[in-house]
């Protein structure tokens, strides 16, 4: 399993796919379409090989900022100004990834463990803890046979 125990410990950047681990040193970023719209929201490495290049239609934050009860406040407000469905589903998944107990650690393996028989997955992309605990337990079998 990738990163610490702590799901609230470490994210995968979207950039590069390697460990961000911790919020601290993780950026949250998303485009301004127009006043108060907004889509591709991101979690980053705080750095520039990872960061969408500066201009004026990108706002940011410490991701940090994002992960108390304040932050995602916040995100669920950026909901409100969401005006397609790619847009909502994307800021949809970066708040289950910020909020949701090892979400994060799991959400790539999620389609393979329903293949692999280890979970029903009745309603993709939004599995319960007793399927992420599934989904990790494939990881765990995955790692053995690699």
């Amino acid at each position: 399993m990738i990163g610490p125990e702590s799901y609230e410990e470490y994210f995968i950047c979207d950039s590069c796919g390697e460990v961000i681990d911790s919020p601290k040193n993780g950026w949250l970023e998303w485009k301004d379409v127009d006043v108060y719209k907004y889509k591709e929201f991101r979690i980053v490495h705080h750095n520039k090989k990872c960061m969408y290049k500066s201009s004026g239609d990108v706002s940011d934050g410490s991701l940090a900022e994002y992960t108390n009860d304040t932050g995602v406040m916040r995100l669920y407000g950026f909901l409100k100004s969401i005006d397609n469905d790619e847009a909502f589903d994307n800021l949809l998944e970066i708040i289950k990834r910020i909020t949701i107990k090892d979400y994060e650690s799991v959400r790539k393996d999620e389609h393979s463990a329903t293949v692999h028989g280890y979970i029903d997955d009745s309603v993709p992309g939004f599995p319960s803890q007793n399927e992420i605990g599934a989904i990790k337990k494939y990881q765990e079998d995955k790692e053995k046979y690699i």
